[in-house]
């Protein structure tokens, strides 16, 4: 059992009592997981770009929505010593002087 005949209530995008139309679902899901594949290819790759152009080290992601890149060299120094604390000053200063919002990772 596929996605696509599982009703929407076991986590399947079939209506509950089995009369949608398989094929304009079938349509439907193919086309939406070409258009956001397209679209996260797009932005990863501005991404990229943006990352190269500014010297920021990162790994090529080889799928996926997520980017490992190494923001070392913008932290803060660490007057009381703490990693946990400079990161965090980062994180909040690109959130609120850039609208950037990044998820940390180790």
């Amino acid at each position: 059992e596929d996605i696509l005949s599982r009703p929407a209530d076991k986590g399947g995008l079939s209506n509950a009592d089995g009369d949608g139309d398989e094929a304009t679902t079938r349509f439907w899901y193919d086309e939406f997981l070409n258009e956001s594949r397209q679209r996260l290819s797009d932005r990863s790759g501005r991404l990229q770009d943006c990352l190269s152009r500014l010297g920021v080290p990162f790994l090529k992601p080889d799928s996926g929505m997520f980017l490992w890149m190494d923001l070392s060299h913008y932290l803060p120094s660490a007057d009381d010593g703490s990693n946990d604390k400079v990161e965090r000053r980062l994180y909040l200063e690109l959130v609120k002087k850039y609208g950037l919002l990044l998820t940390p990772g180790s």
